[in-house]
């Protein structure tokens, strides 16, 4: 269900419209300001003014919500006004207003009051996610909540939305198969589907290559994306991978291991972060056996029609473009974003170039890993299911 204004108490609707208005045009200016500057992240040479309202205004409106004590019953409408507190808390972050290294508690007493008493109606994390920013995200008057007015933020954020409710679209059409099973003809429709769903995919990442600009996504937008804290309790930033379907793919189709320890960890860390319907969608997905196991299991005795090499096939064309997509996002779009454009910034502030916590180098290693084992491509070293595919490809006449 959407928001509705009419039943929204007057602070929260009037924090709405702040956030949509007011708050993003001071944050506009203060990017602006900091992206005229030969430091453009040092962030306390210019602006004071404005970083100032944007507290203090953000504070009163926080406060006034929680006095009228009237928080939303419905799902949808407290994930929309944590979606507002947690823009309030990221801003306060991007702007040194915060800092979770120097502070063992938030100083933004009300904005935490309420992030928390949400994160456990809802049953959610008390930060801001890529739910909020991403697939649910209300436009109202045809723009949706936004840090900023830049074009380059709304060209990253539409372009990830796009990405990912293809992907939510591919992983629909997968899960679908376990009801049906893999020799029921509408298989193969519903493999087909999840294919073009993925090429949907592969469009918006090249878009968001060619027409994002790097040093404006680099020092305009990532920043928003810090680890903040929320009360006396540090939360990682929201990062474009925070929801189901993607490890869904990766689990359902096989090209990751239930059994992978390194893998296993990568989810349990990212589920907090998750909306309660995605981590059930995981959990189920880590109970079910793959697609890869079953098609596997039917090669030791291959029955006489058509069926199994059809769908093999088919299963094939998909488990080719998701490790394509995934190939595409980390050579295309994080080398560029986020490795090469940090090789030009001074040494003090690379430490807290990652959302996620670990340091750049770790984090480019795990994200080498997953591209590698959703290509399943051949290596000693990761639980690759390069082997595995290559015996189906063989059975399937492909290679």
């Amino acid at each position: 269900m959407k928001p509705n204004s009419a039943m929204r108490s007057p602070a929260i609707r009037a924090l709405d419209h702040w956030i949509r208005h007011r708050f993003a045009a001071l944050n506009t200016h203060l990017e602006e300001l900091y992206f005229a500057q030969m430091d453009r992240q040092d962030v306390r040479a210019v602006g004071a003014d404005a970083r100032n309202a944007l507290l203090i205004e953000g504070q009163e409106l926080m406060a006034k919500v929680l006095s009228e004590n009237a928080l939303p019953e419905d799902f949808s409408d407290g994930m929309d006004l944590l979606g507002s507190v947690g823009h309030y808390m990221a801003a306060c972050r991007r702007h040194g207003l915060t800092d979770p290294d120097q502070e063992a508690e938030s100083p933004l007493v009300e904005a935490s009051t309420l992030a928390i008493r949400l994160s456990l109606s809802l049953g959610v994390s008390p930060r801001l996610t890529t739910a909020h920013m991403q697939f649910s995200n209300l436009a109202t008057a045809g723009a949706p909540k936004r840090f900023t007015t830049l074009p380059d933020e709304a060209l990253f954020s539409d372009l990830n939305t796009q990405a990912q409710l293809s992907y939510m679209s591919a992983a629909d059409q997968i899960r679908r198969i376990e009801a049906l099973g893999l020799s029921h003809p509408a298989s193969l429709q519903l493999l087909a589907s999840a294919e073009a769903a993925l090429l949907a995919v592969a469009e918006v990442n090249q878009k968001l290559g060619s027409e994002l600009n790097v040093e404006r996504f680099y020092f305009c937008v990532r920043p928003y994306f810090m680890t903040y804290r929320v009360g006396p309790v540090s939360y990682r930033g929201a990062n474009a991978g925070d929801f189901a379907s993607v490890n869904e793919l990766d689990l359902r189709l096989g090209v990751c291991r239930r059994d992978d320890l390194h893998y296993l960890n990568t989810i349990a860390e990212k589920m907090p972060y998750l909306l309660p319907e995605d981590r059930r969608l995981l959990e189920r997905a880590i109970r079910r056996k793959s697609l890869l196991d079953e098609l596997l299991e039917d090669l030791r005795d291959p029955p006489s029609n058509r069926w199994l090499r059809d769908v093999s096939v088919a299963f094939l064309r998909v488990l080719k473009i998701f490790g394509a997509v995934s190939a595409q996002h980390h050579n295309l779009l994080v080398k560029r974003f986020i490795e090469e454009a940090t090789e030009s910034i001074p040494e003090k502030y690379k430490a807290r170039i990652t959302a996620s916590g670990p340091a750049l180098r770790a984090l480019l290693h795990d994200l080498e890993r997953l591209r590698d084992l959703r290509m399943a491509r051949e290596r000693s070293d990761i639980p690759s299911r390069y082997g595995d595919v290559l015996r189906l490809k063989q059975f399937a006449g492909i290679v």
